[in-house]
């Protein structure tokens, strides 16, 4: 009889055949605690190198100040090195430069030349993707 499935609450869902848990394999929903990214149950990412910091391994660019989110739906299946690039990563183009002065000023919402004028869209992955 097969062992039950697991919970989706659970963090490493994947029980070896020698009875030790896979470190590389986590469902994200219990696996990652940041403000712009919500998982749905039982989506799961695989690492060869297990991250320590989930949220960074996959959306490095999405900062808790980031005015966009990335919603991953239920019963996704995320592979070893996808990474989510979102929108606040773009840089202005209609300014005398592209180079984002204010960031390293701290400067994020004084809508300088060089920073983004509006929010980018959300990144949305559906279910079952």
């Amino acid at each position: 009889m097969p062992a039950p499935f697991p919970a989706a609450q659970t963090a490493y869902p994947l029980t070896l055949s020698d009875g030790t848990t896979h470190l590389g394999t986590v469902f994200l929903k219990p696996a990652i605690d940041h403000p712009r990214i919500e998982v749905g149950e039982y989506t799961y990412a695989s690492a060869a190198t297990p991250p320590e910091d989930w949220a960074a391994h996959l959306a490095l660019y999405l900062f808790p100040q980031s005015p966009e989110r990335l919603t991953l739906g239920k019963f996704c299946q995320i592979a070893d090195g996808v990474v989510f690039i979102t929108a606040s990563t773009n840089h202005r183009r209609d300014g005398i430069s592209t180079y984002p002065f204010g960031i390293f000023q701290g400067d994020f919402d004084s809508g300088r030349p060089s920073l983004p004028q509006e929010p980018g869209p959300d990144t949305v992955i559906g279910k079952d993707v």
